[in-house]
């Protein structure tokens, strides 16, 4: 008489290769959940980065003048003609000691406010000003780079994002 069933070796084939499958599809699964994770990072890196630079950008170009320009600072004055000289002016501030970049304005009775969220580190600027010959506008050149803050030393786990522009003044007089 002959028995249906399985051999111990034909039971022993099929649960390794079940755990073949299993360790593999974890692999997998780990791998999309870091990537998605990194692009959420990335995506908040760079949202933080060009907000800052979009508001430096705008209020540098309307700008009446260029008063003081640092690798890590530079203020202008801004264009509202109305209010005196010494209450129109704004600092913005690459800090990469304490990883932020802030403005600082007379509106604001000269304190930061922060242009970069709390998510994310300063970890290299600088500003580079020159100035318009012959009538030409001043123009300020800005560079800093982002990344998202407490990154471990894993280079895939890393979101950093660079930032630069420049910035030529309308110089409204």
């Amino acid at each position: 008489m002959k028995r249906k069933g399985f051999t111990l070796v034909e039971m022993m084939i099929v649960v390794a290769l079940l755990v073949v499958l299993v360790v593999a599809g974890n692999r997998m699964f780990f791998s999309v959940l870091k990537g998605s994770t990194k692009a959420d990072k990335l995506a908040l890196v760079k949202q933080n980065g060009d907000y800052a630079l979009n508001i430096m950008q705008r209020m540098i170009r309307n700008a009446r003048s260029l008063k003081e320009c640092t690798v890590s600072t530079v203020e202008i004055d801004n264009p509202d003609p109305m209010a005196p000289p010494e209450k129109r002016w704004t600092k913005f501030i690459l800090d990469t000691t304490n990883h932020y970049v802030a403005s600082e304005s007379s509106t604001l009775s000269g304190a930061d406010a922060r242009l970069t969220g709390t998510q994310v580190w300063l970890t290299a600027g600088s500003f580079a000003c020159t100035s318009g010959a012959d009538g030409e506008p001043d123009q300020v050149e800005i560079n800093f780079t982002l990344e998202q803050a407490g990154t471990t030393n894993r280079p895939e786990e890393k979101a950093a994002a660079s930032f630069h522009t420049t910035v030529v003044m309308r110089n409204i007089d």
